[in-house]
């Protein structure tokens, strides 16, 4: 999989990530960051789609088959009441056993909760910005490309710098990745 981030008229290097790949049919996957018109034509970018997020900013979105892209803005925010993470778009998995994906967006300042997973491994992708992640009681490091995060392992994101980090986040697990109302199943979140 490749995953291309545009940032005003600048098409960054696309990102090779390979380890989602060996299991999983993933197309490109393009994520703009208030692009302009033109942008999209320059792309060829059919199915894609732009959306406004809180009238100063708006993102592009050309995302794979099966990879849902919630258009209000107001519905992206986080279901723990400790974090600030947004979350855009999601894809799930569990049908091949495989939880899911979602992309999430750490605003400059935002923190996710400090929380940990009895039955899922999470794998970060960094692709825009930078993320710091604290696990169990090791030092703040910056997120790494495929980094893991262990069951029982407590952890927290922070984005300490001026602008927006871009994270894709590959939920291991066998539990269902969504809950009957079609948000992510927190019940494997647990807060410290």
């Amino acid at each position: 999989m490749n995953v291309t981030v545009i940032n005003n008229d600048r098409i960054g290097n696309p990102i090779d990530i390979a380890t989602l790949t060996a299991d999983l049919v993933f197309e490109d996957l393009h994520l703009g960051i208030d692009p302009d018109g033109g942008l999209l034509e320059r792309l060829s970018l059919v199915e894609s789609q732009i959306v406004a997020w809180a009238d100063f900013a708006r993102l592009l979105f050309a995302v794979p088959d099966g990879m849902t892209v919630r258009t209000n803005w107001q519905e992206w925010g986080s279901q723990s009441s400790t974090s600030d993470a947004l979350y855009p778009a999601l894809w799930d998995l569990s049908a091949r056993r495989r939880g899911g994906i979602l992309l999430q967006i750490l605003p400059p300042g935002a923190t996710t909760s400090w929380h940990y997973h009895r039955h899922t491994v999470e794998s970060f992708y960094p692709l825009f910005g930078t993320s710091l992640v604290t696990i169990n009681d090791d030092p703040e490091v910056p997120l790494q490309l495929g980094m893991q995060v262990p069951v029982r392992s407590a952890h927290q994101l922070t984005n300490e710098t001026g602008c927006f980090a871009i994270n894709l986040i590959h939920m291991q697990t066998d539990l269902p990745f969504l809950d009957k109302s079609g948000k992510p199943n927190m019940s494997d979140h647990h807060y410290n």
